[in-house]
């Protein structure tokens, strides 16, 4: 008997034992809170409690690996402290966070398939991924010797790329789209809950929320105009378009300059996709800015008549970035950082390794914590050198490649809106990667705007090819005419009738 089917029976004896994943959860909440609470621990002991959690997460994603999946989705991006903020435990110097657990047990997981022979990669764009994942590892370890944990810190969001794989080798059967796009739904509606939340716990100001929980607000905000303009929501269509309308709303309050241009970005495209639509959607646009408008002049008096100017000063960043209110540190640190790669013939082309950023920031400011120098294609040219940023941009050609491929070949209005909206999703990923940080949700979405099209033309090729079968007539037809059905004629017959 192979080990893949030894394996494939492991899961298949614990995938319907719920109660052997909740016994799990619970052992590992009583060894992080045990920590939590201890306070003589060694480094041993750390080590011990750090590698527990991380098996028994890695248990967790075997009985439930699909769910693991979209968990480690919606965390990524609503949850701020999964990926940085809330430190879930600490070995020696180093921070452990959440994500940091599900990557453990990612890699956990994809070892085993690769000792089992079960890893596959389906398209061009999996090679690519591939390629850029294996060189951010070479450019983690060379960063290590100098830095230590912090070549890893500042690499957090591009080892997330094992999810990519992750999702790929479970997200593999038709039957499964269903689920995905139902965790999706899932995915926007807290976004859009903690989005409000976050807004009256910081009493109505600007810049209440983080900028990966606001981008997830923009994707929801992207994916509501598509399915409306396309005429896919049909029950609740205007709750929708009055969510779509406050939801943008209150991103242009937020004054986050690159939600704010992530949305711009994709605000053409959008208008080519819904242009059956062309006034109502003009009339909704003007109502988001009116609303957006009123919004500020409300609360302006709130403010001390101080938010009218600090939005003019916020918006005008965006063509002055000298002048942003956080301006002055990015332009320090993007200038810095490009002084790095010029020192060097060599980091021009294999980049310098990770690491370095951090402590280099602390010595010269001190109110926030930053691991890159919030232009993620200026950090890959530094960190992986003109090598990743290649294999980088190549992995998303290859994806939008695939993309329009596939609206080509599809004729099911659904799937089509449904992958325009991942290409879109990742559009505004790559535009906030120019201000803002990396969102390591773009590896899940990457990976699904990928396997959904491979399943709907697997399902659309079978149920071809089952019609075919159908219409086929049987060989005792072709033997016996007079079995035939009346008023049926074979193919030759038919060429042959005058």
């Amino acid at each position: 008997m192979s080990s893949s089917r030894y394996y494939n029976q492991l899961v298949q004896r614990i995938e319907y034992n719920p109660r052997l994943f909740l016994i799990l959860l619970i052992w590992a909440c009583v060894v992080v809170f045990a920590h939590q609470f201890a306070s003589m621990l060694t480094a041993q002991w750390m080590t011990a409690a750090l590698a527990t959690v991380a098996m028994l997460a890695a248990v967790a994603i075997l009985i439930w690996p699909f769910q693991a999946v979209m968990i480690f989705l919606i965390g990524v991006g609503a949850i701020s402290s999964f990926l940085r903020g809330g430190t879930m435990m600490g070995l020696g110097g180093a921070l452990v966070y959440p994500i940091d657990l599900f990557v453990a047990a990612f890699f956990v997981i994809e070892f085993f398939r690769g000792c089992t022979r079960q890893t596959r990669l389906y398209s061009t764009t999996d090679r690519w991924v591939l390629a850029f994942f294996v060189w951010s590892l070479v450019c983690i370890a060379r960063g290590l010797p100098e830095y230590k944990h912090s070549a890893y810190g500042e690499a957090r969001e591009f080892a997330g790329a094992i999810a990519y794989f992750i999702t790929i080798h479970y997200v593999t059967r038709p039957e499964q789209i269903p689920s995905v796009l139902k965790w999706l739904k899932w995915c926007s509606f807290i976004s859009c809950i903690l989005y409000f939340q976050h807004f009256i716990q910081a009493s109505f100001s600007t810049r209440f929320a983080g900028g990966r929980l606001g981008l997830y607000v923009v994707c929801t905000v992207i994916a509501l105009a598509v399915l409306l303009g396309r005429d896919h929501i049909k029950r609740y269509r205007t709750l929708a378009v009055w969510l779509l309308i406050v939801l943008t709303a209150l991103v242009l309050y937020s004054a986050a300059r690159g939600l704010v241009v992530s949305m711009l970005v994709t605000f053409p495209f959008l208008l080519w996709i819904t242009r059956r639509h062309f006034i109502k959607t003009s009339i909704v646009g003007l109502i988001v800015v009116i609303s957006a408008l009123c919004l500020v002049v409300f609360m302006d008096p709130v403010f001390g008549g101080q938010l009218v100017p600090y939005m003019k000063k916020a918006y005008h960043g965006i063509l002055s970035p000298s002048e942003d209110p956080t301006g002055g540190w990015r332009l320090y640190g993007w200038e810095w950082e490009m002084k790095k790669i010029f020192s060097n013939p060599f980091w021009v082309l294999i980049g310098q390794g990770y690491g370095g950023y951090y402590e280099w920031f602390f010595s010269n400011f001190d109110e926030v914590i930053h691991t890159g120098p919030h232009n993620h294609y200026i950090q890959i040219w530094s960190k992986m050198g003109l090598v990743g940023l290649g294999l980088f941009g190549a992995a998303f050609f290859s994806f939008y490649v695939q993309a329009f491929r596939f609206l080509q070949r599809s004729r099911n209005d659904l799937h089509r809106s449904v992958i325009m909206i991942f290409m879109l999703w990742a559009l505004a990923n790559l535009t906030d990667m120019i201000p803002g940080e990396f969102a390591p949700s773009i590896w899940v979405v990457l990976a699904l705007g990928t396997a959904l099209p491979r399943l709907w033309l697997q399902m659309e090729s079978e149920s071809r090819t089952a019609g075919e079968i159908l219409r086929m007539p049987s060989r005792d037809t072709l033997r016996n005419p007079s079995r035939r059905i009346p008023g049926a004629t074979t193919g030759l017959a038919m060429r042959l009738r005058p």
